[in-house]
């Protein structure tokens, strides 16, 4: 049995949330929300920064870990270092930009040669104003609906479990459609806990995480064409889908913290 995933899945994985945040960011950008635009953008560099230090540090190098972590969090501090701020005048597309020569910079040649070569272009962000520094603390911040970040995650936790208890009834009643609806609205109440709790413990103050893995999971819902009648199979194909969206090892995470239906 396999202990985790390997070094290549990791490196598809991160491709692979490249591609979603990019095409979100883009229609973010025609829906003039700019905000949200730049988060989407910011996350695919991450992204396709991750996947270019995987393929050369990890499996190129065959070197430990450590050193592609290291070297991420050196040009991911870079990268946010060079755009959080509000930029009078100037596009998104010029402050992301800008952000992209910083990450470079702090890259190895080699590594700095992939990623310019794989990052999209951001024409489509040109005449997207760079949004103030209050919208994007609003844009994020309004997902704690005006509580504390731990209140947040309490109260979302006692909702899960709550709604999970009234599925579990209706379940039992034999209403499994009703059962199906309220565990599935259970899990999503879990899963913001657990966004929200994950982006505090990594000092992610702004919350960007949690609207960019809250990205990954609805992309992958949006996949499942219909859930199975039975609750217990509904249920699995909900929480299975959840995690292979958010990936690992945050999927294996999320899984530990959802409530029991036995």
């Amino acid at each position: 049995m396999s202990d985790g995933p390997t070094a290549d899945a990791i490196r598809v994985q991160c491709l692979r949330h490249a591609r979603v945040y990019d095409l979100a960011s883009r229609r973010q950008a025609a829906a003039g929300d700019a905000p949200r635009a730049v988060i989407f953008a910011w996350g695919a560099d991450v992204s396709m920064l991750q996947a270019s230090l995987f393929e050369r540090i990890v499996i190129g190098q065959r070197a430990p870990a450590r050193r592609y972590f290291a070297a991420s969090e050196i040009a991911i501090n870079a990268l946010a270092a060079a755009h959080v701020g509000y930029e009078a005048d100037r596009s998104s597309a010029e402050v992301l930009l800008n952000a992209r020569e910083k990450m470079v910079g702090a890259l190895s040649g080699e590594v700095a040669q992939v990623l310019v070569s794989r990052v999209t272009g951001l024409s489509y962000l040109s005449d997207v104003p760079h949004p103030s520094e209050e919208a994007m603390l609003q844009c994020t911040t309004e997902l704690l609906r005006g509580l504390s970040a731990p209140d947040f995650v309490l109260r979302r936790r006692e909702e899960a479990n709550e709604c999970m208890l009234s599925a579990l009834r209706a379940q039992a009643a034999g209403e499994s459609h009703l059962a199906i609806e309220l565990a599935y609205e259970s899990d999503f109440q879990s899963l913001e806990a657990y966004l929200v709790e994950s982006a505090v413990a990594t000092r992610d103050a702004r919350l960007w995480t949690v609207v960019l893995r809250w990205e990954l999971v609805n992309t992958a819902m949006a996949d499942v064409p219909r859930l199975p009648d039975a609750f217990p199979a509904a249920v699995e194909t909900v929480r299975r889908v959840l995690a292979d969206g958010l990936g690992q090892p945050d999927g294996t995470r999320f899984a530990g913290v959802l409530p029991a239906i036995d």
